[in-house]
């Protein structure tokens, strides 16, 4: 009996034991918590510009409202992928994220051809446009192994020279660097002759005399400098070209349904984020140029009209070619045109 005793008092001993253990023993058991997906996004503008300023917002804020469940690193000024190989690694999921400006793909992406007609909508007004076709723009993209998220303020057009710019009968005859086939088109519709050479060369091509000027935003005027060798501008408003923001369709597919919300939330939000901060950068460096020798010069309305007329005929010239999905996106942006 005393032997059976003890066994007694030696199975509650145990089975104490085991109650008292197995709340450890079930965290134990817990699995880790997932990794986060890390993911690199290429940026071709230097760290301290707005857009880049915008880029990284979005990259925090996806992070933090994810709970660290995606860390997105950005590297600004090229340093991850020079700009011209940005839509490649898209296309063949080489790069994780990447901004690539409609210059280098508007020849492949027929549907989009319109946002680098400059002059086809307010580029103040680009957030709201951001919003209102990403859904189309999601639609075009993925066609292409990307998934659409959202653009920044590019800055107005506006065309640049080395000769005085009064009105925009000025243009005629002067040969201006271009960023792509649609710009070209839209300088030679208003007289001048357009050259596509790469922007780097630009500064060197203004000082040879090989271009008269350029026909771009003024942010890249700024960040160039051009303006110390070609001060005239002239500028009759509007956007210049589509600075996307991709992410790679092997990637997006790795993304919860909740997340992926989260990404395009924030991607409205960093939109909406570089039109404040551009309007903001544009009231600080313009002042600066002009007392740098910038001497601006806005269109009037007679030729705000001529601008808009050779705007409506290259415009006609997209739309004829356009698939139904383009004429779709025509259709949307037009509330937006530039008259």
């Amino acid at each position: 009996m005393k032997g059976k005793g003890l066994l007694t008092l030696f199975g509650a001993t145990f089975l104490v034991l085991i109650l008292v253990a197995l709340p450890f023993m079930t965290a134990c058991a817990k699995p880790a918590p997932a990794k986060a997906l890390e993911l690199d996004f290429a940026v071709f503008f230097p760290a301290k510009d707005y857009r880049s300023v915008a880029a990284q917002h979005w990259a925090d804020t996806v992070e933090q409202r994810t709970n660290g469940r995606i860390k997105i690193t950005v590297y600004p000024g090229g340093a991850l992928l020079p700009l011209p190989e940005t839509w490649p690694a898209l296309v063949s999921g080489a790069v994780d994220i990447a901004q690539s400006p409609s210059a280098y793909w508007d020849k492949t992406v027929t549907e989009v051809q319109i946002f680098s007609l400059a002059g086809a909508f307010h580029e103040k007004k680009k957030a709201e446009i951001n919003n209102k076709l990403t859904p189309l723009l999601g639609e075009v993209f993925a066609k292409h192994n990307m998934k659409y998220i959202y653009a920044p303020y590019e800055g107005e057009i506006l065309f640049e020279a080395t000769k005085p710019l009064e009105k925009l009968a000025d243009i005629k005859g002067l040969m201006f660097r271009d960023y792509g086939p649609v710009p070209g088109r839209l300088i030679k519709e208003l007289g001048g002759i357009s050259m596509t050479i790469p922007l780097g060369e630009l500064p060197v091509a203004l000082e040879r005399g090989t271009v008269d000027g350029a026909f771009f935003g003024w942010p890249t005027m700024y960040s160039m400098k051009t303006y110390e060798l070609a001060p005239y501008v002239l500028m009759p408003g509007g956007n210049s070209l589509l600075f996307a923001t991709f992410i790679t369709m092997g990637v997006w597919n790795q993304i919860s349904k909740d997340d992926q919300r989260i990404i395009m939330e924030a991607g409205k939000e960093a939109a909406e984020l570089s039109v404040e901060l551009g309007l903001e950068f544009q009231d600080k460096v313009m002042p600066e140029m002009k007392a740098a020798g910038l001497k601006v010069r806005e269109l009037d309305a007679a030729d705000m009209a001529t601008y808009a007329k050779a705007v409506a005929v290259v415009k006609a010239e997209i739309e004829a070619a356009a698939t139904p999905l383009g004429k779709k996106i025509l259709k949307e942006l037009e509330p937006y045109a530039v008259k």
